[in-house]
């Protein structure tokens, strides 16, 4: 943690006497004056009001008329002094317009992560509407539990299904499964009647098929 701490000051003081050197060949500040106005940008000010901001507008508009009034009649310090004066109520109102353009495109998209937002939610209102109709929800049931309710009736209905006993049955269908005929064991109406049809229409294809299971050949065919 100390060296991390020293490690932040000593880069604090670096941008200061990098921005103090900017003022001093820029603004012909005394190197002192400009360390000083440095210092106070590098601290953290409290957010100012519209009306601050306004009166300190007022301030640098002052400063620039200090300095033009007279101007070549005041001595070089006296000069040096007021453009500073100047340029450092420049620096404050310039960093204030900077916050407030970085609060304004925060806000801005806040609101669009805001309106995204509610976005999703109508989207989701109306897929649980349709998932509702769908499912044939009950006036007080809601998603979970219409759903909740789907799956016991499902299972329920695969249970008693299970208790079913399988038709042993087969049939005479055509190739586009068109049933003509069917018998049960020894499935002699269905051999008959095979040959009799494809006999006639070869083309249709008739065979005998085992009903709700599988196709079965049929022998000699």
């Amino acid at each position: 943690m100390k060296v991390e701490f020293t490690k932040d000051w000593c880069m604090t003081m670096a941008n200061i006497e990098a921005r103090a050197a900017e003022l001093h060949d820029g603004c012909q500040m005394p190197m002192e004056q400009a360390r000083e106005l440095a210092k106070s940008e590098a601290t953290p000010a409290p957010n100012m009001t519209a009306d601050d901001l306004m009166r300190l507008i007022g301030r640098y508009v002052e400063a620039c008329d200090d300095l033009g009034d007279g101007l070549f009649e005041k001595p070089l310090t006296t000069t040096d002094a007021l453009h500073a004066k100047a340029c450092g109520l420049h620096a404050q109102i310039l960093a204030e317009v900077y916050r407030l353009h970085a609060e304004a495109g925060e806000a801005h998209r806040l609101r669009e992560s805001e309106r995204a937002l509610v976005a999703t939610l109508r989207d989701e209102m109306d897929e649980g509407l349709r998932l509702r109709e769908l499912g044939g929800a009950r006036p007080d049931e809601g998603i979970t539990a219409m759903t909740e309710r789907i799956v016991a009736e499902n299972a329920q209905l695969r249970a008693q299904l299970a208790t079913f006993t399988p038709l042993r049955a087969k049939g005479v269908v055509d190739a586009d499964d068109n049933l003509d005929c069917w018998d049960t064991n020894p499935y002699e109406i269905c051999t008959r009647h095979v040959a009799a049809l494809n006999e006639k229409d070869p083309a249709a294809m008739w065979r005998v098929v085992q009903l709700f299971a599988r196709d079965e050949a049929v022998p000699g065919a």
